[in-house]
């Protein structure tokens, strides 16, 4: 078989369920029809998952191995089987066998470098114009034209040295924005019953999706909502009031609600009243719960039903909202996104788009020797690839 059929490993090493063996080229086919057999006979059509055995040439059924199979383009199959090293080494083995060349960086298998194939492979799952176009500009050379350049500085002296670090540190500053790429920016309503949090969150996507009722208990389980806000994905949710004197299917909500809350990159504390004392214990129990970098704000709701003659009390709260008038609606929309707005660099910009990248990134800013640096740059674009 010409040399220019290739196999790789796609997934990292150690002891995972499923591994995925990818064959590309011009045989890549031919590779797969003389050791997988389906078990149906359809032909294979683009982006379809079959399940079949796999089998060393000729060798009888008895020694078959069950994996499934998925052309992913033209000439290239992803064959995902059994984590363990044995099947991926007789699978990698057979398509040696049958000519096909083993490699072991992305950038040699894929024919085009490693951060312009993640970046690919992001931008085929945004869902938003803003999203997409970060992307685009990563898929353009952003992360690469950076690494490849901090690379030749690593021959300049410490300077260069201290000027990378730096620079990485910055970049790492934007890694919300990535992670927004990927997933939706997790926002969690938490508060006493009946302060209005299911009527936020229908306000804020616009209808129904939690129900509201004027009786405290009324969500006993977790409600999500995805939604556009600004061209960021984000998913809301509304969690069960917490309170002491709760039922017990109702207390099952409320642990749902703590768990949420531990996940959540942004809690809104509700209150519908000033001066709460409750409401301020809560809001410092909350304060130990949430993880360090996740962003705690206070909203008193119901404005339109609360009489003050000062304005000192309201200064106590991110956000005073109406979710029947709708007043301060658009500022707390505008609010839950700006954790990402406010790191957002300019277009154009190095941008961490998966976690390998920032591992990378926080080892190269973290460094104190030019070896680990030119070390992190090197595995930043020859690495092994992020699946």
């Amino acid at each position: 078989m010409e040399k220019s059929t290739s196999c790789m490993v796609l997934t990292g090493k150690g002891r995972g369920a499923v591994a995925v063996v990818g064959v590309r080229g011009s045989k890549a086919t031919h590779c797969i029809s003389k050791c997988f057999k389906a078990a149906s006979n359809v032909p294979f059509e683009v982006g379809q998952v079959r399940f079949g055995h796999w089998r060393s040439g000729e060798v009888s059924d008895f020694a078959t191995e069950s994996v499934v199979v998925t052309p992913i383009a033209d000439h290239e199959y992803e064959i995902h089987c059994h984590g363990g090293s044995a099947a991926v080494s007789r699978i990698l083995d057979d398509l040696q066998d049958l000519g096909a060349m083993i490699i072991t960086s992305p950038s040699d298998y894929f024919g085009r470098p490693l951060l312009i194939e993640e970046a690919t492979r992001v931008l085929t799952g945004c869902t938003t114009t803003n999203t997409a176009a970060i992307a685009l500009s990563q898929m353009r050379g952003a992360m690469l034209d950076w690494a490849s350049e901090s690379i030749n500085m690593c021959v300049s002296g410490e300077k260069s040295h201290q000027a990378i670090r730096s620079q990485a540190a910055k970049i790492l500053e934007s890694e919300p924005i990535g992670q927004a790429i990927t997933y939706p920016f997790r926002v969690v309503l938490c508060g006493a019953p009946n302060v209005g949090k299911s009527s936020l969150l229908n306000s804020i996507v616009g209808y129904d999706r939690s129900i509201t009722f004027d009786e405290a208990g009324t969500t006993r389980d977790v409600l999500h909502a995805e939604t556009v806000i600004d061209g960021w994905p984000v998913k809301i949710t509304d969690t069960a009031g917490i309170r002491d004197d709760a039922g017990t299917i109702e207390k099952a909500g409320i642990e749902k609600a703590l768990t949420t809350i531990a996940d959540a990159q942004m809690v809104i504390h509700v209150s519908d009243s000033l001066s709460d004392d409750h409401f301020l214990k809560e809001h410092s129990k909350l304060r130990e719960r949430v993880l360090d970098g996740v962003t705690l704000k206070k909203l008193l709701n119901k404005s339109d039903q609360i009489r003050h003659d000062s304005t000192v009390e309201l200064k106590e709260y991110d956000f005073v909202t109406s979710a029947i008038d709708g007043e301060g609606i658009t500022d707390l929309m505008k609010g839950i996104v700006s954790p990402i707005a406010s790191v957002m660099p300019k277009l154009g910009s190095p941008i961490p788009i998966t976690e390998r990248q920032v591992l990378l990134l926080q080892q190269i800013a973290d460094s104190t020797t030019s070896s680990g640096i030119s070390e992190g740059l090197k595995r930043l674009l020859n690495g092994e690839r992020e699946t």
